[in-house]
């Protein structure tokens, strides 16, 4: 989101909260504030500054080419990250002047990258990355108003089948457009829905469920919602989206505003991180979703960051807003701005455990961020790979990382996990 974006303040419930699944809130664990170059069960394996050109933004990984946007170079970098100890630049993707490359999905198996262009002539593009180190552009299709996120999903039963669920989030309508990307050089749209014909809010992002029956809708000022997307999955014709809970919707307090929703493995609950920039900040949430008609607050977690005093932050302009989050196993990575990259223990969804933290030093090469001079801003959807996990950093660039703590083996055995694609 952008720091101007409307704030609004509230709390409501679809239905009390049974004693056993009463939310936790605050700290949950040990590991206290964080600080700048501070490392718990996570040890940094390599940095790419990107000649600290900043303004970073979305995150693709294709192995061995990992792929960064930007917010204000028409370019997305390649970096070849084999060598993780010793990540060298290889390239860009040069586009027309102006635009902005911001949001990146990738498919390895298919050598399909997706990027979301934000202005001018907003567009999502297709490029052909089989070759990962020469990409090669495929087609681009206006969406014709300004999009937010995006959630790449591809039909396990037909694995060349691909559609892209675009937010829009410009508070203009629709919110949703999708996107079949089956043939990549011949994107189409293949249906809209507007959340003003079944929930109050804009929706700001969205995932799936595996089999992409169920979607999660994070609606800017609505709360979180669930939706049968069962027509895209089964390629019905003329596709919608039906919202379970328009009447329950699930709304987390302090703040009514869901930034991403995605589900654990246990899909009878969802990770919810809330987004706000001024302090107090916003942290994570978890949702029991067994009725998905109405959704109940499981737990609440908060950074000592998040909870204040504000006067306390290390630097006026310091952010410690929780973001995008990835979910693996019985671990959830979350990047979190000024409190790099956390991670959690989701085994009991009702009592999340902060187990490890990654913050970057804040050492230059550093380039300039919409979100102050703050120099520890960790943006992007944490990319999981054979128990690697990569991550943006606003002003920094490339971490590449690997997480030591409770549940590490486990990760080792994970081909691609990706927050914002199946």
């Amino acid at each position: 989101m952008t720091p101007a974006a409307t704030q609004r303040t509230g709390i409501a419930t679809a239905a009390s909260t049974p004693a056993a699944l009463a939310p936790t809130a605050g700290p949950t664990g040990t590991l206290g504030p964080t600080s700048r170059g501070r490392a718990d069960n996570f040890t940094l394996l390599g940095r790419a500054a990107l000649d600290g050109r900043g303004w970073n933004a979305g995150l693709a990984l294709n192995y061995p080419c990992a792929y960064i946007g930007n917010r204000r170079l028409p370019e997305v970098a390649i970096v070849d990250v084999s060598d993780p100890a010793q990540p060298q630049p290889a390239g860009h993707i040069s586009l027309a002047p102006g635009l902005q490359p911001i949001e990146l999905r990738a498919l390895p198996e298919l050598g399909l990258l997706v990027v979301l262009n934000f202005s001018p002539g907003v567009s999502l593009m297709t490029f052909d990355v089989h070759d990962c180190k020469q990409p090669r552009a495929l087609a681009s299709l206006p969406l014709g108003a300004p999009p937010h996120e995006f959630y790449l999903w591809r039909d396990l039963a037909q694995p060349g089948r691909v559609l892209a669920f675009v937010a829009m989030w410009a508070h203009q309508k629709p919110d949703l457009q999708v996107v079949d990307l089956s043939n990549p050089a011949t994107p189409r749209l293949i249906g809209q829905w507007t959340a003003a014909d079944a929930a109050a809010g804009t929706l700001h992002s969205i995932s799936l469920s595996t089999d992409g029956r169920t979607a999660y809708l994070s609606m800017w000022e609505g709360g979180f919602l669930l939706a049968d997307a069962s027509d895209f999955a089964l390629a019905r014709p003329q596709p919608g989206l039906r919202v379970l809970n328009p009447h329950a919707a699930l709304l987390p307090p302090p703040r009514v505003n869901v930034h991403s929703a995605v589900p654990l493995a246990d899909p009878n609950y969802v990770l919810l991180t809330q987004e706000y920039y001024a302090c107090p900040f916003a942290g994570l949430s978890l949702a029991d979703v067994h009725d998905p008609t109405a959704p109940l607050l499981a737990a609440q977690f908060n950074l000592p960051e998040n909870e204040g005093p504000c006067a306390d932050l290390p630097e006026a302009d310091a952010v410690f807003t929780a973001h995008n989050p990835l979910v693996v196993g019985r671990l959830g990575f979350v990047s979190w701005y000024g409190a790099g990259l956390e991670a959690f223990d989701l085994t009991q969804p009702t009592q999340p455990v902060r187990v490890g933290l990654f913050v970057p030093d804040g050492a230059g090469p550093l380039g300039g961020s919409p979100y102050g001079a703050y120099p520890v801003q960790v943006w992007s959807y944490p990319i999981l790979r054979a128990g690697v996990i990569y991550v943006t950093d606003i002003r920094a660039g490339l971490f590449i990382l690997r997480y030591t703590g409770p549940g590490a083996q486990a990760l080792e055995a994970v081909a691609l996990a990706q927050g914002n694609a199946n």
